[in-house]
């Protein structure tokens, strides 16, 4: 596990290119894999995004979980734990596995996510959820205080894992052009944030960071960059690229939604950033060399999708 370093890049037009190599590179295998399983109703496909979007999952809890001080069984019983609610609704799945649902009861399926109910009764599957993510945690040596915290931001993180993971499966297939939308964003928001602090950071506001506690390398200036170029561009997707087919049909959503994927993308690399700190770590996973892992780089794309797809998926 690697240890937080507050070291900057020796050379940091290197670390811009590297950066922004290795965004290119997630962005091409996500663009592959979406257009791949996109708009396609087979079953086949259906099969295959549910073991790709599944995988990932596994593997992002797997990431998620290495970083606390547990047992080393714990990194394989919390994301096998994300097989139960990653089935429900049970019947409702298979139906869509089977070609039956039509837009309106996709939708209910995907919202349906949100009120997770075991025995017929809503919330109790919540319930039960939080209390088998509860039972590593008793395995955990510190004060009782870091105990709770390291759990609720497990159960936290593990519902908005789960929830995200398949939404992006059922939209995948029904609407790839708002999927893909939604990685953009944050791709284009972190990019052109990381090389307004490199150009622009500490110039305007002095001595002033956006998130001290958090992260302090993070500057304004490189957060307004990525927010001012983030909502250009995607306002320009909407204006010109026809935004009908991202069942976003309303003048007013033209304006707003590039507004507020900014901000969500910001949002999200600070949460995760935020987790980093309390554990004093400095990267998920050394998956990809000097870059962190999987989840240090989808970080932003995690919660801007959690945030938006059950809202936009099918109008």
């Amino acid at each position: 596990m690697q240890h937080f370093d507050e070291k900057k890049p020796n050379n940091k037009l290197n670390s811009i290119l590297i950066k922004l190599a290795f965004a290119l590179i997630i962005a091409f295998f996500c663009v592959i894999i979406l257009f791949v399983l996109g708009d396609n109703d087979s079953l086949e496909t259906k099969i295959i995004a549910f073991i790709i979007y599944f995988l990932l999952l596994v593997f992002l809890l797997f990431e998620f979980i290495r970083i606390f001080p547990l047992p080393k069984w714990v990194r394989f019983y919390l994301p096998l734990l994300s097989f139960i609610p990653f089935f429900y609704p049970w019947e409702e799945l298979l139906n869509w596995f089977l070609g039956k649902n039509d837009l309106y009861s996709l939708n209910l399926l995907i919202n349906s996510q949100y009120q997770y109910k075991m025995f017929g009764i809503p919330g109790i599957g919540y319930l039960i959820q939080a209390i088998l993510v509860a039972i590593p945690f008793f395995f955990c040596k510190k004060q009782l205080i870091d105990v709770i915290k390291y759990y609720l931001v497990t159960y936290l993180i593990f519902l908005i894992l789960t929830i995200t993971s398949k939404s992006f499966m059922y939209t995948n297939i029904e609407n790839i052009y708002f999927i893909f939308f939604l990685i953009i964003g944050p791709i284009i928001c972190d990019s052109f944030a990381y090389l307004g602090g490199i150009l622009f950071g500490n110039k305007i506001f002095k001595n002033k960071k956006l998130a001290p506690k958090i992260s302090p390398n993070k500057t304004i200036e490189g957060a307004i960059t990525g927010f001012l170029f983030t909502w250009l561009i995607l306002f320009l997707i909407l204006w010109f690229i026809h935004f009908k087919y991202l069942n976003v049909d309303d003048i007013t959503l033209v304006i707003v939604l590039p507004i507020f994927i900014p901000i969500t993308s910001i949002i999200g690399d600070l949460i995760f950033s935020a987790i980093k700190r309390m554990l004093k770590i400095k990267d998920y996973s050394n998956l990809i060399p000097g870059h962190g892992g999987l989840l240090d780089r989808l970080d932003s794309i995690i919660i801007t999708s959690f945030i938006f797809l059950p809202l936009f998926i099918v109008g």
